[in-house]
């Protein structure tokens, strides 16, 4: 496909595809999106010439956001316009840990299906859902009936209890999280819970090889029974002290 002086590839139509639906996405995780290991140094200059590339001609910007890590890609005027999709986006910095799991965990679930994930970004600014606070807005919506949430900082029980009430009485058949094991230990606590809820265990660096939440019971129940135990062996303690 030709814009101007400028040959697109399919490789950079790939790219556009996968910027409009994160607004801003990590270098790494565009090498990670073609397959390639970015840690490669070969692949490592690869991609930066792909950046160059799409940034001289005027549809990407570039910006390192945080040090000692890849920049970042947003579009321009020209490629929003050619795209239609927002150009430079705000950037969260505080929110940038979790939207770069997010966007690996986009990553992994389109190589599976690329027709059936839809993102929160894409929602919000393309379908406008943004305005109704009732609606508790997905990570990722999977196949129209999966709602997805990648949550690595542990909310207050109020603000939990709100999120799971509405996700427990929305339209989504399932809802998935990937958090870690504490923050899982904490909603599986919640009254609010029930079958639709899926958690899987994953740790900072690395959401891709992630593992069933296996709470065998719910939290307060462990707690009591560690209570009855220590109440119980103090008790039998006493008791052959005094040679009862």
């Amino acid at each position: 496909m030709r814009r101007g002086s400028m040959e697109l590839t399919d490789r950079d139509i790939k790219i556009f595809e996968l910027i409009k639906k994160l607004g801003w996405i990590r270098q790494d995780n565009i090498a990670y999106f073609l397959g390639l290991d970015y840690a490669d140094n070969k692949v490592n200059t690869i991609i930066r010439g792909i950046g160059f590339r799409l940034q001289k001609h005027g549809y990407i910007i570039k910006k390192r956001f945080i040090a000692g890590l890849p920049n970042y890609w947003c579009f321009s005027k020209l490629g929003a316009d050619f795209n239609d999709a927002i150009n430079e986006p705000k950037f969260v910095l505080q929110n940038a840990k979790h939207d770069d799991m997010v966007a690996r965990l986009l990553i992994k679930y389109l190589k599976q299906n690329p027709q059936s994930i839809v993102t929160e970004f894409e929602l919000k600014y393309q379908v406008n859902l943004s305005k109704d606070r009732r609606i508790k807005i997905p990570d990722l919506v999977l196949n129209d009936t999966t709602a997805i949430e990648v949550e690595i900082s542990l909310k207050n029980a109020s603000r939990i209890a709100t999120i799971m009430r509405q996700y427990k009485f929305s339209d989504y058949k399932e809802v998935i999280y990937y958090t870690t094991d504490k923050i899982a230990s904490v909603m599986t606590n919640n009254n609010t819970l029930d079958s639709k809820f899926k958690f899987k265990i994953i740790n900072e660096d690395d959401i891709i090889n992630s593992k069933e939440f296996m709470n065998q019971k719910p939290h307060n129940e462990m707690i009591n029974n560690n209570i009855i135990t220590s109440q119980f062996n103090e008790k039998q303690q006493l008791r052959a002290r005094l040679g009862l």
